[in-house]
């Protein structure tokens, strides 16, 4: 009897144990949306299921009309994110791992991690968590996000318009008459003297040669 009651708990316990790790989970956050030239910013978010974790590493792969700028670590106490970018002929993808070097996680929704992107043209993307392993939960399901893609449209600057509503103009320098005048006038008499004093010489050597 006592043998029946053991292997009873012992069941109980394992099948308890199992249906806690298989609730543990990763999603994105927005799973949905529209990425622009601006770029977006899409958080990867973990439920423990109840149990410790004490790291995590996954596979990011993605496609379409985005294109990856840069992940920041989320707000798990311990967890300094680092990663690896790797582009090849068959998949596009960031390899994202932490060890955490605290107190265990277990909680439901620790922000493991933010990805940024931005869109590189019309059309749609996709992102997808794949190849989750972490350390302390039996089994962890993954998540993945389809979204739009649009172009920003920049807005033209323009000039800045006179009260008016049109644009100011700077006058050139206007030559009158009456300035043209003056200017003759007065070369006139700086000249007058010097005419006047060349006749008078002029003179003065016709006369003192009459007078030899």
């Amino acid at each position: 009897m006592k043998k029946i009651v053991i292997l009873l708990v012992i069941l109980f316990v394992s099948v308890s144990s199992g249906v806690v790790h298989a609730s543990g989970s990763i999603f994105l956050d927005p799973i949905s949306g529209t990425i622009d030239g601006t770029g977006k910013a899409i958080n990867i978010v973990v439920n423990s299921g109840g149990s410790e974790i004490n790291g995590i590493e996954m596979s990011v792969e993605y496609g379409g009309d985005i294109a990856f700028t840069s992940f920041d670590s989320g707000n798990i106490s311990g967890c300094e994110v680092d990663g690896l970018e790797r582009d090849t002929a068959e998949f596009q993808d960031i390899f994202l791992y932490c060890f955490i070097l605290t107190e265990p996680y277990s909680g439901n929704d620790g922000v493991f991690a933010t990805l940024n992107f931005e869109s590189t043209g019309e059309g749609q993307a996709v992102v997808e968590i794949v190849s989750v392993e972490t350390a302390g939960v039996a089994e962890i399901t993954d998540g993945s996000g389809n979204y739009t893609t649009t172009l920003q449209i920049q807005e033209s600057v323009s000039e800045p318009e006179s009260e008016s509503g049109q644009e100011e103009t700077v006058p050139l320098p206007r030559t009158s008459i009456f300035n043209a005048f003056g200017i003759m006038l007065g070369v006139g008499l700086i000249c007058m003297p010097l005419i006047l004093n060349k006749r008078c010489r002029k003179q003065t050597s016709l006369m003192m040669g009459k007078i030899k």
